[in-house]
């Protein structure tokens, strides 16, 4: 039987990971929001090709490290927990037909483009080296994030 130890970093979010056989993230789409004002839609067309490319640049990084190496980064290179009630009202009320969403859910946050963008995700629930993207927060509208 292998050894599974809870870890929990200075942002909040806690995962049961194994000790043994860590494996990178990978992230799903599956569950990704239609709602235009979440997505690379909202921007300008030299915009989307800045954040398209820093946003590739990102997903590669982050897929060679396990959650783990993301739980132990600070919130600006690592993970950010937020509660789903903290979302907009507009974005908590299109995350309610997600089947993956309940109202005690934590958004987990990771940041790109020098900090201008956010990626929303969910852990999934088996398991926890998949993160499924729900949404992009690229002009600050998802949450409150506290000037």
């Amino acid at each position: 039987m292998k050894s599974v130890k809870n870890i929990k970093n200075q942002n909040g979010p806690t995962i049961s990971k194994e000790r043994s056989n860590a494996a990178p993230i990978r992230f799903s789409f599956q569950y990704f929001t239609d709602k235009k004002d979440y997505t690379f839609h909202v921007l300008k067309t030299r915009e989307q090709a800045e954040y398209a490319l820093d946003f590739m640049d990102k997903l590669r990084e982050w897929s060679k490290l396990t959650m783990l190496d993301l739980m132990m980064r600070d919130k600006r290179t690592g993970i950010e927990s937020i509660p789903v009630k903290e979302l907009s009202e507009s974005l908590q009320n299109h995350m309610k037909e997600c089947p993956i969403i309940s109202e005690d859910s934590k958004i987990f946050v990771l940041r790109f483009n020098q900090q201008k963008a956010r990626m929303l995700c969910k852990p999934d629930l088996q398991h926890s080296f998949i993160l499924h993207v729900l949404a992009f927060d690229l002009n600050f509208t998802a949450y409150n994030h506290g000037n």
